[in-house]
């Protein structure tokens, strides 16, 4: 899952793909910059100006972790989910 643009990020899904080689796993990585951005950044920085303290995780795993990124998994015709 790519939310953000670093060496770190890079970095990490490197890392990750030489282990899922490694374990003869299929490694993918799904761009999801922009529902992250509408779904969990906006969320956070609307509920702050009002006063609130937001939640992001909350709005994470509902939207991106259990929603677009397990519709992703799903269409590539996965079992199984790690993120």
């Amino acid at each position: 899952m790519h939310l953000w643009d670093s060496s770190r990020s890079e970095y990490q899904a490197r890392q990750t793909e030489a282990l899922c080689s490694t374990l003869n796993i299929p490694f993918y990585v799904v761009d999801s910059k922009k529902e992250f951005d509408l779904n969990v950044v906006d969320y956070f920085c609307r509920e702050y100006k009002r006063g609130r303290t937001p939640n992001p995780c909350i709005a994470c795993n509902q939207h991106i972790k259990f929603g677009f990124l397990l519709s992703q998994a799903l269409s590539l015709g996965a079992n199984f989910l790690a993120t």
